[in-house]
């Protein structure tokens, strides 16, 4: 998954944005024009990230996730 934050010029959001996400090696969401921030919150940032597993509230197995190749950047890489 990649997200990048979305501009803000003169306090306005600009929706360049971009979420894409990739499963399997194949990209299936390509969103390039996502406001995550606003000119009330110019210099938000992403502060958390939480990948965690959920097969609903009662489930009676453990529950686990397995992650492969995680990279986190902050510049493009």
């Amino acid at each position: 998954m990649r997200l990048q934050l979305n501009s803000v010029v003169d306090g306005v959001g600009i929706k360049d944005g971009i979420i894409q996400y990739w499963f399997d090696g194949k990209l299936i969401m390509d969103y390039h024009d996502v406001v995550f921030r606003t000119g009330q919150h110019p210099d938000m940032k992403i502060n958390q990230f939480l990948m965690a597993p959920y097969f609903g509230p009662g489930v009676p197995h453990e529950q686990r996730i397995w992650i492969d190749d995680l990279r986190i950047w902050t510049t493009s890489p």
